[in-house]
């Protein structure tokens, strides 16, 4: 519910910018000293909780080697929770770190797995098998260390076995390869 306001909120932003950012400037105008005295207070704030952390880093650190060792099934059960929560953003930044450190051009975009589900049906680009089934992995069509970019049109979804099998190979020699000659 609160991603689908989410979500309405920000197209009728988008569709009404100006009115919006009018009315921000109004705002900030008729209250602009409350805005600022809150904005002061914050740095503050902020300021004197790294000081402190700053100041008693080891105390931190050893408190915290404490609990980790006295409930190692909690902490264990909030990453399991936090990977879930983040699996696919995480699966996109270290592929994005790869292409970015060996100079790839192109980003893909924030929601490029689920615009290639829908384009491709939820089927593996190569063998069609449901990807709901067996899961699937990005891949990049013209594989970044043979030139390919890391933008959207690059990209394909693979069953893991495809992706596992296609490796780094050029796609018409991988198409060859498995008999569909392009």
């Amino acid at each position: 519910m609160k991603r689908d306001r989410s979500a309405y909120m920000k197209a009728r932003r988008e569709a009404n910018l100006e009115a919006f950012k009018d009315k921000d400037r109004r705002h900030y105008c008729a209250n602009r000293e409350s805005i600022k005295a809150r904005q002061r207070a914050y740095y503050r704030r902020t300021k004197a909780a790294l000081a402190w952390y700053h100041a008693n880093k080891e105390r931190v650190t050893a408190v915290k080697a404490v609990y980790a060792e006295a409930h190692p099934e909690k902490l264990a059960a909030a990453q399991r929770k936090w990977r879930l929560r983040n699996g696919p953003r995480l699966a996109m930044h270290a592929r994005n770190y790869y292409a970015r450190k060996i100079g790839a051009a192109g980003e893909p975009s924030a929601d490029v797995v689920a615009v290639l589900l829908k384009e491709q049906r939820g089927k593996c680009k190569i063998c069609s098998c449901r990807l709901s089934e067996s899961g699937y992995e990005v891949d990049h069509i013209m594989p970044l260390s043979l030139g390919g970019s890391n933008a959207d049109e690059n990209l394909q979804l693979l069953c893991p076995s495809c992706n596992r099998h296609k490796k780094n190979i050029h796609p018409v020699e991988y198409m060859r390869r498995i008999g569909r000659a392009v």
